[in-house]
């Protein structure tokens, strides 16, 4: 499990760091950091949305790719060790 403290953001988008602020623009979302114009096949990521669990030295420990399912979420909301809502 992750210590809340340790937890980071980081939002990762093939696009250009322009599209990206136009889509947090369009959408009213922001995220905390984000990386632009990354190659997601350099990831190995083959679609999206994917969400990767990796710690402060790179290693991945988790992913997810799709939809999260209420079981990925509560699986994702544990190695978080954030509270779930019942």
């Amino acid at each position: 499990m992750v210590q809340n403290a340790d937890i980071g953001v980081v939002a990762v988008f093939p696009q250009n760091q322009q599209e990206v602020e136009q889509y947090e623009l369009t959408h009213k979302v922001t995220f905390p950091k984000i990386v632009a114009g990354f190659s997601l096949t350099q990831l190995q990521i083959g679609g999206t949305p994917t969400m990767l669990l990796v710690d402060q030295n790179g290693k991945v420990l988790k992913h997810w790719s799709g939809l999260l399912s209420e079981t990925a979420k509560g699986e994702l909301s544990a190695e978080l060790g954030l509270k779930t809502q019942t």
